[in-house]
């Protein structure tokens, strides 16, 4: 949804949004209908007010199944398109699609790929916690997050940034990105630089264990990845003196302890974590 509003306020033209539907599914279900075109095929996968800021543009909607059927095929082919782009699609594009409907196919990977590959690269940003991020385009391929990269761009972000205030910048970002490489694809004539392999990582899905602060991490990158992930709703639980603690609301990391103020002072590895915390579930 972010993307997509972005994508309007620099005033592209998006042909249609493509959502996933059941992988044995032939034909696209329309789920909007519009008299609408242009020249941007968006597959994506986060329904969240996108359908209410498609429809304000006039844009169809589909759920696909089998990307790679005919129908599937016909349907992209009858846009049109400059390019086929993904953004946030959780599901790998066939190779065979992007052949067949024989237009550019390009990702947007919201890190600095090589490194972390993956579904979910904001999660795994904050758990760092360094401030560090960046966003990637690159070219489809049958390798998920490994096609030669079109453009990136490295981008800091600012201490208890929330997510979605990051996956904006690095929307915005993007946007900037793609306007640039507009010329070179409607020309076909994209750089395509191989990502080094000997620098690559990949970060699945994260698990429960995964939103555990521990107590060996700064002050500022268990600020920075609260901050970052609290919004989710997943409990961030971390020791206050021998008791697990699910934080509730982050107020600033510390170097050295003070009594004014709101919240408990956690101590880390540096400093002090200071939030609001509730006990754990048992």
């Amino acid at each position: 949804t972010v993307f997509l509003q972005r994508a309007l306020d620099a005033r592209f033209e998006v042909a249609a949004i493509a959502l996933p539907g059941l992988p044995a599914q032939e034909t696209p279900h329309h789920v909007r209908v519009h008299q609408s075109g242009s020249s941007i095929f968006l597959p994506t996968a986060r329904t969240e007010r996108l359908t209410d800021v498609a429809q304000s543009a006039s844009i169809p909607i589909y759920r696909v199944g089998r990307l790679n059927s005919n129908a599937s095929v016909a349907l992209l082919q009858s846009f049109e398109a400059d390019c086929l782009l993904s953004v946030c699609f959780p599901r790998r594009i066939p190779e065979s699609l992007v052949r067949a409907v024989n237009i550019p196919a390009l990702n947007v990977h919201p890190s600095m790929l090589p490194w972390l590959r993956g579904p979910d690269p904001m999660f795994w940003t904050f758990y760092e916690g360094s401030g560090r991020s960046g966003v990637t385009v690159h070219h489809l391929t049958s390798r998920l997050d490994a096609g030669p990269i079109a453009s990136q761009h490295e981008h800091k972000y600012a201490d208890g940034t929330s997510e979605h205030d990051l996956e904006s910048e690095l929307a915005q970002l993007a946007i900037g990105m793609i306007q640039q490489l507009h010329p070179a694809i409607v020309l076909r004539q994209m750089p395509a630089i191989e990502q080094r392999e000997d620098k690559a990582s990949y970060a699945g899905f994260p698990a429960e264990v995964n939103y555990r602060i521990q107590s060996t991490w700064t002050a500022r990158r268990a600020y920075n990845f609260a901050s970052g992930v609290i919004s989710r709703g997943v409990p961030i639980t971390v020791d206050v003196n021998g008791i697990d603690q699910v934080i509730t609301k982050v107020y600033a990391f510390k170097e050295s302890k003070r009594r004014a103020g709101p919240g408990v002072w956690i101590r880390m590895a540096d400093g002090f974590l200071v939030a609001d915390v509730m006990p754990a579930a048992r």
